[in-house]
């Protein structure tokens, strides 16, 4: 912790009752407890309810088979899901690249399928440090990995468990990061904001969602800004002592404008 975030730190205790944050070691020990279930497929995850009434869907069998698959705007949602599933079926023990990518385009086409949890923690606990294949691919290789843990971090905050969206995103901004591309990161970001807020940590959302508009250039500027001012209206005053876009001057004047309203407070008049 610097300096100034320690007097920060003293002078929220002292005038705002605030606690304080988190140590850097503290964040690190609580980043390691990544705690998904190893599912097992497919005992995890039954076929959707409207499996038969789908009909026939082309297999997949390669990865160019499986883009040409999720790009063909001729199938229906449900269509390009099953063709998905399918493709985990096939291949879950046999070919990563497929599989991976399967399970993270499904949550985005069958959200709603009763098992969506069983089945991105499936991948997930399988594919959290997965190295995608940069062959005709422009991003980085924890691509893959990070749309699954943003896509089971969503499900954890929907689900009000937001504590254990916490040290999975952190994975991703931490030991990841530089293995993923900066629109993936603002987005880990950003849900790694909302969370810490959802748990009342609210300093340390701050700070995250400032590191992420300072470091990261992708094309979530807006959504971060947006959970910047949920979280400054959550904190009120305090909110100012961990912008670091406070010039240090200005922070001490506002700090020295609370301490001497208190001094006022304390030593003014009282009616008898």
């Amino acid at each position: 912790m610097t300096a100034r975030r320690r007097l920060a730190a003293v002078l929220a205790v002292a005038f705002l009752g605030l606690p304080v944050p988190g140590t850097a070691q503290q964040d690190d020990a609580f980043a390691q407890r990544i705690d998904v279930p190893l599912q097992g497929f497919p005992s995890c995850c039954p076929r959707p309810d409207w499996w038969d009434a789908v009909g026939e869907v082309p297999r997949v069998h390669s990865m160019e088979g499986f883009l040409q698959v999720w790009q063909d705007r001729s199938l229906s949602a449900e269509q390009r899901a099953k063709a998905l599933f399918q493709a985990i079926e096939d291949h879950q023990q046999t070919d990563h690249d497929i599989t991976a990518a399967a399970v993270t385009y499904f949550y985005s086409v069958a959200r709603s399928y009763p098992h969506i949890r069983a089945l991105t923690e499936f991948g997930v606990g399988r594919y959290l440090d997965y190295d995608q294949p940069l062959d005709g691919y422009s991003g980085k290789s924890g691509d893959r990995s990070a749309g699954m843990a943003r896509n089971l971090a969503r499900i954890y905050i929907s689900d009000g468990e937001p504590e254990l969206a916490v040290p999975l995103l952190r994975h991703i901004l931490g030991p990841r990061r530089d293995e993923v591309n900066d629109h993936m990161l603002e987005f880990a970001a950003l849900y790694l904001g909302q969370a810490l807020g959802r748990l009342g940590r609210n300093a340390e959302a701050v700070e995250v969602l400032l590191a992420a508009k300072r470091d990261f250039e992708g094309d979530w500027e807006a959504r971060l800004d947006d959970q910047l001012a949920e979280t400054r209206r959550a904190m009120g005053p305090g909110y100012y002592l961990h912008d670091t876009r406070v010039s240090g001057p200005a922070l001490l004047a506002f700090l020295a404008l609370i301490a001497a309203v208190g001094v006022f407070w304390r030593r003014r008049p009282r009616l008898r």
